[in-house]
């Protein structure tokens, strides 16, 4: 190409890209001239909101009730808003209650639970235990609903009056496990799963393995599931003035109780005195105005969000300097760095050292709600919690819905473990799966084949059979594996081996049960916690300081604008595209998580069966 064309091309692309650059930077600019408007409309609301005497809180929760917000990265919270509805913290529900309790402006809650997607039973007896100490200071609690599933009614039932809607219905049903079984399947595929486990009751892998429940996993699921729904049933019970066997017939006999008031559900949950009234919207509304003295409910409320932007709830005393430190671990326990949502063994490690290094911190708590996961995560967490305990700074578990297997490993070295007597606990196993795939490639005519200079030199290859020396290896990790979770669990807990072994094996205890096995020290929820942490360390005056990865927050903006991460484009694939297609084909859990799996060695401490449902 002559110097004459060159030159109106290399201006051509010269003037393409300056647009381009001049493009990319303008939208820079009117994303963070938006982020900044944001927040400075939050500050003046800030300052706006006024609270007059004899006002009422709405504690509205929407979507899940959790530990910690999953990520979401800024891009797609601004442009998506109800992004962030898709969950609400639970500490934030605890921390408006007690707010308000203290407030002498405030004289009611109106609970409203249409917009909840799910709460789980230690979670609603943290969140009840702050509406009774709401209730006890003389102040007012009102549930409203068009209609209550089993979990949002039990947090309902801690309010003085119930409305239901006239079409509604308490939806109890009771609890269960119940995992689809695979090995038909894979028999039919032609697919070879090979599973390393020590416990007998680990029925984590049992999927890949059975077409049915084993009769050990059936006799201790249901267990743990009968101490549940005795809390359950005593719950509503003791909420609503009623026998705790009246609840269980309600739920074991729904369709009796249906038949007696000809199919009408609402009047079902009325004669049994699950609710107070039954009312169509507009008498519902009109019925709470005179209840709560409110004008007009669409304007006359403080909503909770509203009420802590203008709260503070730094917990203990503002101007102290000496802070106990929460650090939470939610979700499968996963090897490396993991956004919130998922306890990455590296995350949560980054965090407890933060804590250990940070001189103004003198104790910390663990806040555990995860299934358990990688055995190596579990350990590089674990690890951290010793280091603070060298440091001479007392480390407190605090277990919420869950803290099984992985969750235990982490939580066993505390010096104290608190939990609810609904938490759901133990399984201290561990299992690894190996899947084989080379017999359903050798029916469509596909063969690997090769040499090697020793045994495993094919290494673990899904192609071709599992070696004979590969498979006793692999035993040998998992037994070494289960013997180091018991004497870390003996000599964390100041017990025999012999001891543990008796509670190990892989059951799931529920935390009553725990208790009395000596894998729990007190019953209580973080709040509970943080003040015994404050007290093995001595403090008298203190603060709470959340400790978070704010990395994901800083980094995510720019890997949306100039182009997604590898690694949130993994994160990405694994809960979403994987996950979902899991979903559709409505896998169990074990099948679902399988991409989370990332194990260095491909040991797991994790019960994939520990959510009831």
């Amino acid at each position: 190409m002559s110097d004459k064309a060159k030159g109106p091309l290399r201006r051509a692309f010269g003037f393409i890209w300056r647009s381009v650059t001049a493009l990319r930077r303008g939208l820079a600019n009117l994303i963070f001239i938006a982020i900044l408007a944001v927040v400075v409309i939050a500050l003046v609301k800030e300052h706006e909101l006024k609270i007059e005497p004899g006002s009422t809180l709405l504690l509205a929760p929407t979507g899940e009730v959790v530990q910690q917000r999953s990520f979401i990265d800024p891009l797609a919270r601004f442009l998506d808003p109800e992004a962030l509805e898709a969950e609400t913290p639970l500490q934030d529900l605890i921390d408006a209650v007690n707010a308000a309790q203290a407030d002498a402006r405030i004289d009611a809650i109106l609970l409203d639970l249409r917009n909840l997607a799910y709460i789980d039973i230690s979670s609603t007896r943290e969140l009840g235990a702050a509406l009774a100490r709401f209730r006890q200071a003389g102040k007012k609690v009102i549930a409203e609903g068009d209609s209550f599933d089993q979990a949002d009614y039990l947090l309902a039932s801690y309010a003085d009056e119930i409305y239901l809607h006239t079409m509604g219905m308490v939806g109890i049903r009771g609890f269960g496990v119940y995992t689809p079984y695979l090995k038909e399947l894979l028999d039919r595929l032609r697919i070879d799963v090979h599973v390393f486990r020590v416990g007998q009751y680990k029925a984590a892998v049992e999927p890949f393995m059975r077409n049915d429940m084993s009769d050990a996993a059936r006799q201790n699921n249901l267990g743990w599931l009968q101490s549940l729904w005795a809390n359950y049933t005593g719950i509503v019970a003791q909420n609503r003035g009623l026998e705790a066997a009246a609840v269980h017939e309600y739920a074991d006999q729904f369709d009796d109780v249906l038949e007696r008031v000809h199919g009408d559900a609402a009047q079902a949950a009325l004669d049994y005195g699950l609710v107070d009234q039954v009312l169509t919207r507009e008498d519902m509304r009109e019925r709470i105005r005179e209840r709560l003295h409110v004008d007009d409910l669409d304007e006359d409320l403080v909503h909770f969000y509203d009420y802590l932007d203008n709260t503070d709830r730094a917990g203990g005393q503002d101007d102290a300097k000496d802070a106990v430190a929460v650090v939470v671990a939610e979700g499968v326990i996963v090897d490396g760095e993991q956004p919130p949502g998922m306890a990455g063994g590296d995350s949560v490690a980054a965090l407890l050292r933060e804590a250990r290094e940070d001189d103004h911190v003198k104790a910390v708590v663990l806040r555990i709600d995860s299934e358990g996961g990688s055995a190596f995560a579990s350990e590089i967490i674990r690890e951290q919690v010793k280091l603070l305990q060298q440091a001479g700074k007392p480390v407190v578990a605090s277990m919420g819905s869950v803290a099984a297997s992985g969750g235990y490993w982490i939580a066993s070295g505390a010096d104290e473990i608190w939990a609810q007597p609904t938490t759901i606990t133990g399984s201290i196993g561990i299992f690894g799966v190996y899947p084989s795939i080379y017999r359903a490639l050798s029916q469509w005519g596909i063969h690997t084949d090769g040499v090697g200079t020793a045994a495993l030199a094919e290494g673990f290859r899904v192609d071709r059979p599992l070696p004979e020396a590969g498979s006793r290896a692999l035993q040998s990790m998992i037994e070494e594996g289960y013997q180091r979770f018991i004497k870390l669990v003996a000599e964390s807990r100041g017990l025999s081996v012999e001891a543990v072994e008796k509670v190990a094996q892989g059951q799931v205890w529920s935390g009553e049960d725990a208790r009395h096995r000596g894998l729990v020290d007190q019953f209580g929820g973080l709040d509970d916690a943080v003040a015994a942490a404050a007290g093995l360390a001595k403090l008298e005056h203190y603060r709470t300081r959340w400790f978070s990865d704010e990395s994901w927050l800083e980094s995510s903006l720019w890997d949306r604008l100039w182009g997604v991460s590898a690694g949130m484009l993994e994160v990405r694939l694994r809960r979403e595209l994987l996950g979902g297609l899991a979903g559709l084909a409505r896998w169990p859990r074990a099948a679902r998580e399988l991409p989370l799996f990332n194990d260095p060695a491909g040991v797991y401490v994790q019960c994939l069966q520990c959510r009831p449902q």
